[in-house]
């Protein structure tokens, strides 16, 4: 699917978003990925800041005026990458803080 993806993403041209080549770092790519008959291990690019989770566990002692802006841009962030999903007709079945990771470009 992370192919799939990685691929539908160089022909698309999202009518508010843009190109898809402009997004193509926001979304994972996998250049390796191991299945068992139990499961299965995605090989990644590392991302030194964790996950949004993470993120979440680290500013929820911040003060408020620092960490509900930034909660709104992650949030758009987020509706925007969903969006483009959709609008290739794929579906992030399993949208949480932790699948979510966090990095800078």
């Amino acid at each position: 699917i992370l192919n799939e993806l990685q691929s539908r993403l160089l022909n698309l041209n999202h009518q508010e978003l843009g190109s898809g080549s402009s997004w193509k770092e926001s979304f994972m790519s996998s250049p390796r990925c191991f299945t068992y008959d139990d499961g299965s291990v995605i090989m990644s690019k590392h991302q030194e800041y964790g996950t949004l989770l993470d993120m979440i566990n680290i500013t929820s002692t911040a003060d408020k005026a620092i960490a509900e802006p930034l909660a709104v841009c992650l949030t758009a962030e987020i509706l925007g990458l969903v969006d483009i999903l959709h609008s290739m007709d794929l579906i992030h079945a399993d949208l949480k803080p932790d699948t979510f990771m966090v990095s800078t470009f």
